[in-house]
């Protein structure tokens, strides 16, 4: 009887040490095949859907306009007739090594070689104090691309003197800073450190850091 007894033990010892081994051979398994099922939720290649912005783009295309926007600064519209659409860009002829107003002029309607950065930029379209410009211009009409922050002017101590717009920025109640570029006024001035309502529009700057014509 106790030989029975001793047989059923380790009979039962054997067949639970089994259960264990089972069970962590199914734990294992089941982990491999969760960390498998997670790996195939992430793209081996990641998508691009735009150039990274201050990344130098390269293209050609025809320049079909070039709009005096004071010098050094102008406004090229140039067509990419294969893609059937044209586009604006902006150009600082003095920092285009070996190009002068001359040889910009000579280039209109030619084919060129040129490259760009692109970038973001909110546009200052207003200021407002009581619901009056300080421009002294009208009320602006709002679309649905105008935006609008109430905050406090910063970085307007003095009117801008040179040929570059000043920078300047708002910062409303919850800490968010909206920067522009922008020829600081007298008005500006007035309410630098006050609470004033900016209105604005989020516009893409193409800036063309090379440009040459394509030689047939």
């Amino acid at each position: 009887m106790k030989l029975l007894k001793s047989l059923y033990i380790i009979g039962f010892a054997f067949a639970s040490c089994q259960n264990i081994d089972t069970s962590k051979k199914n734990t294992v398994s089941t982990l491999l095949k969760s960390e498998s099922s997670d790996s195939i939720n992430y793209p081996s290649i990641p998508q691009n859907d735009s150039f990274p912005v201050g990344e130098i783009i390269n293209e050609k295309g025809l320049l079909k306009e070039i709009e005096d926007s004071s010098y050094p600064f102008f406004n090229l519209v140039i067509e990419f007739p294969e893609r059937k659409s044209e586009e604006s860009f902006n150009l600082n002829i003095e920092e285009v090594k070996g190009l002068n107003q001359g040889k910009l002029i000579k280039l209109k309607s030619k084919y060129i070689n040129f490259s760009y950065t692109s970038e973001i930029t909110n546009a200052l379209l207003d200021i407002q104090v009581k619901g009056s410009s300080i421009f002294g211009t009208d009320v602006i009409a709002l679309n649905d691309e105008t935006n609008k922050v109430t905050g406090i002017l910063g970085g307007a101590e003095e009117i801008t003197s040179g040929d570059l717009p000043g920078k300047v920025i708002i910062t409303n109640k919850k800490g968010d800073v909206f920067k522009f570029s922008f020829y600081i006024t007298d008005g500006m001035v007035l309410q630098n450190g006050k609470t004033v309502t900016a209105f604005f529009e989020e516009r893409t700057i193409n800036e063309i850091k090379s440009l040459s014509q394509i030689k047939n």
